[in-house]
């Protein structure tokens, strides 16, 4: 009897955290939403640009894959740029390595970094590795932003 009840006691405190912890998140969801990761960073101007595109891809719409080659997480999303590459995709790759002051200036926190630019202005970021889909899908919204223009 007495082990049954503590069981329940034990259950009672694990509901008591578990709503505890939802809770905060209810509560600080927009501070949480309006951090870094998931911040849209709408029309910040992109200073050092020329210094790792060509000119004529400065008035374009193009992702900026940040890597390094010690990055375990670069290095198996890596394949997956290349890939997107191979078929014409808009993505300049660039080494933090070699660029570490644009990378600095870009407000890269992590690797691998993704940053959709669209005429010298950045629009989205996408911190960490990420699945083929949603890379495609940044580039989809850089197309339809370039055709809509």
């Amino acid at each position: 009897m007495r082990k049954q009840h503590y069981q329940e006691e034990r259950v009672l405190e694990n509901m008591a955290l578990l709503f505890g912890a939802g809770l905060v998140i209810f509560i600080l969801w927009p501070v949480i939403k309006s951090s870094l990761l998931f911040q849209k960073n709408k029309d910040k101007p992109v200073q050092g640009l020329d210094q790792v595109v060509s000119a004529d891809k400065l008035n374009t719409s193009l992702v900026l894959y940040f890597y390094s080659p010690n990055c375990g997480p670069c290095r198996k999303m890596t394949p997956r740029i290349d890939k997107l590459l191979d078929e014409g995709a808009s993505i300049e790759k660039i080494n933090v390595i070699d660029h570490k002051d644009f990378a600095v200036k870009m407000g890269v926190v992590g690797l691998p970094f993704m940053a959709l630019v669209d005429g010298g202005m950045l629009k989205r970021t996408i911190l960490g590795p990420t699945s083929e889909r949603r890379v495609r899908g940044l580039l989809a919204h850089s197309r339809d932003r370039t055709q809509a223009a």
